[in-house]
């Protein structure tokens, strides 16, 4: 059963719950459903990262595309390591939620 669950029905209780359907405020599940349709609409809208990196909508090409280290991307790549790592050794520990399992 997910998360553990008694039963299936007191998971679908917790998915209900999860997704607004029982807060009793209709308007709750009316936005969380906007959001889910507008999400989906800029997923399938805008190009996907073959596109991107290779301006090809069909995504077939002879050869793989060539990448070019830059001093700019060495620079974006480092600070972004960097802040990754210290968001990982910086602040308060999480208690691990599945610890039990």
């Amino acid at each position: 059963m997910p998360f553990r669950a008694s039963s299936l029905a007191s998971a679908v209780t917790l998915w209900k719950a999860m997704l607004g359907f029982q807060t009793g405020d209709p308007g709750t599940s009316t936005v969380g459903w906007a959001w889910v349709v507008v999400l989906c609409a800029i997923a399938l809208a805008l190009p996907n990262t073959v596109e991107i990196f290779t301006g090809r909508a069909d995504m077939t090409y002879a050869t793989p595309p060539e990448r070019k280290p830059t001093v700019r991307w060495a620079v974006f790549s480092g600070l972004a390591f960097g802040m990754s790592l210290a968001a990982i050794l910086g602040g308060q520990p999480i208690a691990f939620l599945y610890f039990r399992f």
